[in-house]
């Protein structure tokens, strides 16, 4: 049973984005629309930012898009994958805001 534990890839961890497909927009099927996957990672964000990451679920994400919950599962194999790209997504956010000041900032002369 740990033999089994150990194979499965963590969501986030170094050898899950080694291992991972890119990811493809899938179309929209019969019943309702789909969903992109960048809306999905920013009502999560959102979501999260409200009632904390302990509290999410895939329901209340689905709920706030107005959509099912086998929709989400059509893009993400868990709620972990979508923390994970949501962290991912904040984390860039970061990066790319000081790469921003850095470049604002005034270059010293030596």
């Amino acid at each position: 049973m740990t033999e089994d534990l150990n194979c499965q890839t963590v969501p986030g961890s170094p050898r899950w984005w080694m291992n991972r497909v890119p990811r493809v927009e899938k179309s929209a099927g019969r019943g309702r629309p789909s969903v992109s996957v960048e809306r999905i990672i920013a009502t999560a964000l959102e979501a999260v930012d409200e009632v904390g990451a302990q509290a999410f679920n895939m329901r209340m994400l689905a709920e706030r898009l107005e959509s099912g919950t086998a929709t989400l599962y059509r893009h993400f194999a868990s709620k972990d994958e979508i923390l994970v790209y949501v962290v991912d997504s904040v984390l860039g956010e970061m990066s790319a805001d000081q790469s921003e000041a850095a470049e604002a900032a005034p270059q010293e002369q030596g």
